[in-house]
């Protein structure tokens, strides 16, 4: 495990929600329910990870926050806490079936998901 950002929650409710940028297997033995419900309370809305525990990706969807995944794992050393990160039109790119793009406002990159 790594270090653990004490601040998250303060920072989720302050600005109403954000994204969880994570890494491998998130949500690994946490397949009760109550481990997506923190997410959802704190406003959360997606989680991008390297990849998922299955349980817990279901339980995400389950309570509507949306989980995403690198398209190029390696991409994921290119967000670093702190930095502004955004999905535009993420329900017309679901519907749309497209390639989803996770723009880094920070930055001006762009990250395929």
């Amino acid at each position: 495990f790594s270090g653990v950002d004490a601040s998250f929650a303060g920072r989720c409710l302050e600005r109403g929600g954000g994204i969880i940028v994570a890494g491998n297997n998130y949500g690994q033995g946490s397949s009760r329910e109550h481990a997506a419900l923190a997410p959802l309370y704190l406003g959360i809305r997606a989680v991008i990870a390297k990849s998922f525990a299955r349980i817990h990706r279901a339980n995400l969807i389950n309570f509507g926050i949306v989980p995403l995944v690198f398209e190029n794992v390696d991409d994921y050393e290119k967000l670093a806490q702190g930095e502004e990160i955004a999905i535009d039109n993420l329900p017309a790119q679901v519907r749309d079936n497209a390639k989803l793009v996770l723009r880094n406002t920070s930055t001006g990159q762009e990250i395929t998901l």
